[in-house]
Formats: structure tokens, C-alpha cells, sequence
């Protein structure tokens, strides 16, 4: 015993002392750093031990609880007295009692939501990106496995000399998506046509400092308009037998034949629909895919979160027999039968 405090002893001499500044600055550190000294500072550290707030006996003034603000109480508080006036100063203090459960019962149930969602804005996010559609022209997926199906018929029926037979929504998809295709060349050449002539004018009145960088973009146009008339001729109606949109819809419902010269264009037009189809179902069945696993990693997360979740029911009871029991108060005290 005595050897361990000769021991120690020892240690603590051979401690570096302290100066007599140091010891002044440790002391006029400590003046600092004493709380607070006002009514307001003291009234307001003495809530730094609140967390979510949710059983504090009354409403802070100066920390608020995270489930409500005083302008929250407020709100709610004279909606609830406009509906049904209170006749007594102590029916008005239950009143605001009632509306301060009403707001810690929401903050529970958003609190359940978040726990089972830890990582809500990861998933809405990645979940609106895997479901955003793609391309020019968008459909459901499950047009598209129609849209495939029909195309698949259809070139089995070319193929075979057989009369078309698609059921109706085949048909309609198909008449859609085939008119589309046959016109997207024209519209392509249309829209061609006028970049060009819109930078041949811009030419006439271009700075001299801009003048190169539009005559680049006047020569990539002009070749654009030469590949894309050389795309209208491949795809024009008169290959297809098809003039007007109605005669489309009879050469699909099998009221018009398909004519010799033009079977080999139909077998190529089917032919690649059915390889674009293929593509957009593989890719709505990957997108799928990505999500259901997003929700089963959500689903497996909140596994661990079933205990906090059980002590959040625990807590909404407790609010909702306090409410229970505050409306049955104020309508006692207000001379009103309990309902």
C-alpha cells in the first residue's frame, strides 16, 4: 500500500508545472464557459435534453419538438375551437391539450414510415429513373408484348401467303406503329429541308465572327438532306401498296391483300419491328428486374426495425388513450354527454 503511494507520488513529480499565466488563462477560460446566464438562456438549455419530444408536458417555446411547431398548435388549435367553440377557460386549455396529441400521433405514424423506408429518397430516386421512359415513342410494357405479338403473327402470315388475322388490340397497335414507320422518313426530310434553308438565311446576316461555325453547320445539313431523301425512297407508301391510313387498316384486317411486289418490303418492315420490340420488352423486363430487388433490399432492411417500429405502437396507444381520454374530459367539463 505504502509502496503504490510512493509509487504514484513519484509519477506525479516528475509532471511538468504549471506557470502562473497558464494558470490564469485556465482560470478566465472558466468564467467563459459557466452556461447561461439570462432567464431566456437558462430556460432554453434547460430543454437540450429533449430528442423527439413526443411525451414533453408541454409545448417548448424556444426548442420545439421535432412532430409540431408552436404556429402548428396554433393552427390546429383554433381550427378545432372554430368547429366547436369551447364555453370554459379549462375546455380551452383541454382543447390545445387535444390538439397537441393529434400532432405527436401524426409524427408517430411518420416516423413508422421513415423506419420502414430508412433510405426513402435513394429509392424513390433510382425507382423514377428505372421507370422513366425511353425513346421517341413510349408504351406501357405491356403494348410492347402485344405490339411483339402482333408483329410476330404478322410475319408469319406474310411469310406463309395467309390472310393477316390479328385480334383488335394487335391490329390497333400495329396500324399505329406501322403508319408511324412509314412516315417517319418524310418527316425527317421535312424537317431537314427547313434547318437548311433556316442556316442559308442565317448566312445573310451572320456576323463575320459566326459566319464559319454556321457555313460548318450548313454543309453537315446539306448532307443530312442528301441521306435523308435517300431514306424516303427506300420507304415510301407506294412500296407497300399503302396510300392512305384507312387502306393500312384493311391490308391489316385482312380486307386487302398484300401485293406481290410489295412482300418483300412488308417481310423487312415486320422483320424490324419485331427486333425493336424485342429490344424494348428485354429492357422493360430488366428495368422490372432492378426494381424488385430495390424493394426486397428495403424489405430486408426493415427487418431490423421491426422492434423500434413495435415501441412506435406502443407509443401511438398511449397518445390515442390520452386523446380518448381528453375528449372525454373536455365534454364533461363543457356540460356536453360523451358520444
Amino acid at each position: 500500500m505504502n509502496d503504490t503511494a510512493v509509487m504514484i507520488r513519484a509519477d506525479t513529480t516528475t509532471l511538468p508545472r504549471r506557470t502562473a499565466k497558464q494558470i490564469a488563462a485556465s482560470r478566465a477560460n472558466g468564467k467563459l464557459s459557466g452556461g447561461p446566464k439570462t432567464a431566456v438562456g437558462k430556460q432554453r438549455s434547460g430543454q437540450n435534453a429533449i430528442r423527439h419530444g413526443i411525451f414533453a408536458r408541454a409545448v417548448p417555446q424556444y426548442r420545439h419538438p421535432v412532430y409540431y411547431t408552436r404556429d402548428e398548435v396554433t393552427s390546429l388549435y383554433e381550427g378545432m375551437i372554430r368547429e366547436r367553440p369551447c364555453r370554459t377557460a379549462l375546455g380551452c386549455v383541454l382543447t390545445e391539450n387535444l390538439a397537441v396529441d393529434i400532432l405527436r400521433l401524426r409524427h408517430v405514424r411518420a416516423l413508422e414510415h421513415a423506419a420502414l423506408d430508412p433510405n426513402v429518397e435513394y429509392d424513390l430516386e433510382t425507382e423514377r429513373a428505372l421507370q422513366m421512359p425511353q425513346g421517341e415513342l413510349t408504351r406501357p410494357a405491356e403494348d410492347h408484348q402485344v405490339l411483339l405479338s402482333g408483329a410476330k403473327r404478322l410475319h408469319e402470315a406474310i411469310q406463309a401467303g395467309q390472310p393477316i388475322d390479328l385480334a383488335d388490340h394487335e391490329h390497333d397497335l400495329m396500324t399505329e406503329e406501322i403508319w408511324r414507320r412509314l412516315n417517319g422518313p418524310a418527316r425527317h426530310l421535312k424537317s431537314t429541308r427547313k434547318r437548311l434553308a433556316d442556316l442559308e438565311q442565317q448566312l445573310l446576316t451572320v456576323v463575320a465572327d459566326d459566319r464559319e461555325m454556321v457555313e460548318a453547320d450548313r454543309a453537315q445539313a446539306a448532307l443530312d438532306l442528301r441521306d435523308a431523301e435517300e431514306w424516303a425512297k427506300t420507304q415510301e407508301m407506294s412500296l407497300y401498296g399503302v396510300e392512305t391510313f384507312e387502306a393500312l387498316q384493311g391490308i391489316l384486317r385482312g380486307a386487302e391483300p398484300i401485293l406481290a411486289s410489295s412482300v418483300t418490303h412488308w417481310g423487312k418492315l415486320v422483320s424490324a419491328i419485331i427486333h425493336d420490340e424485342s429490344r424494348e420488352v428485354r429492357e422493360h423486363q430488366e428495368r422490372d428486374s432492378q426494381l424488385e430487388r430495390i424493394r426486397r433490399i428495403a424489405l430486408v432492411r426493415s427487418i431490423g426495425l421491426m422492434e423500434p417500429i413495435e415501441k412506435l405502437a406502443e407509443y401511438a396507444a398511449r397518445i390515442q388513450k390520452s386523446m380518448e381520454r381528453t375528449w372525454a374530459m373536455i365534454q364533461e367539463v363543457e356540460g356536453q354527454k360523451p358520444t
